[in-house]
């Protein structure tokens, strides 16, 4: 009988993970579909990659390349860097993530309808993502303001200065290539919009008010910046994958995807 049980309970635990192993390889499987029928639709070019060849210059079997470093990694590069500049596969991909850049928020109406109507975006995905391998600079300027206290600074070099360098300077993205989009608001209209109006942080009869109201804002910024943090490596690896398969499709050959060469 006991052994009876023990059968039953070890099957049961087989099956549990063939399941989830099944269900894993699927998911990855559903993934490089998605990238690959973005690479079909794509008239990006590709270069096929030099020719392996012998002594007596006969061309033989094929080189696997890495996807981390070397001349592999440099041609998966330059395919993002064509993708970046093409704004309607990039949106395709960007299509593809779950964003939810405002989620946890205190105000993200008020931060939402700024972000799409004063740069001229339709939806969320339209937001640039800029993958840190194309330029760090984008993800840098995310983690600053992910890790920007506004009561500290404000403490530390002034609330005018330390206000200032969050809205005019770190906010702004204008300048950062391939991104070309502001957070929020300049100093002066966040101060008289958002901090003191109650169409956003409530309004204010006094210093400590403000500056409690200016907190609130900097903490919906570090959120926004985190979940813009999280977006941007989940695109970096859809736009990987896409460039490892868009080679692929031209005759390279990589580390983990393709079998050695006999």
């Amino acid at each position: 009988m006991k052994k009876n049980t023990m059968a039953v309970i070890l099957a049961f635990i087989i099956l549990i993970l063939v399941f989830f192993f099944y269900t894993e390889s699927k998911k990855s499987k559903e993934e490089v579909s998605t990238v690959a029928d973005l690479e079909v639709n794509s008239d990006i070019i590709a270069d096929p990659p030099p020719p392996v060849t012998t002594n007596n210059g006969i061309t033989q079997g094929y080189q696997l390349y890495s996807t981390e470093d070397g001349l592999g990694y440099e041609n998966i590069q330059r395919q993002v860097e064509k993708l970046m500049n093409d704004s309607s596969l990039r949106s395709s991909i960007t299509d593809t993530l779950t964003l939810n850049y405002f989620a946890g928020l205190s105000k993200p109406d008020l931060w939402r309808n700024y972000i799409l109507t004063q740069n001229g975006f339709t939806n969320e995905s339209d937001i640039p993502l800029v993958p840190s391998s194309v330029n760090n600079n984008f993800t840098e300027r995310l983690e600053e303001i992910e890790g920007f206290n506004m009561t500290s600074n404000i403490d530390q070099i002034g609330r005018s200065t330390a206000t200032g360098r969050y809205c005019d300077q770190l906010m702004d993205f204008g300048n950062i290539e391939y991104a070309g989009f502001r957070l929020c608001p300049d100093r002066g209209y966040a101060a008289d919009k958002w901090i003191d109006d109650n169409s956003g942080y409530g309004n204010c009869n006094s210093v400590r008010c403000k500056e409690r109201n200016w907190a609130s804002m900097g903490k919906d910024g570090n959120k926004l910046a985190a979940n813009m943090l999280r977006a941007t490596k989940q695109f970096e690896a859809k736009a990987n994958e896409w460039a490892i398969q868009k080679l692929r499709s031209t005759g390279w050959h990589f580390e983990g995807y393709d079998p050695p060469s006999n």
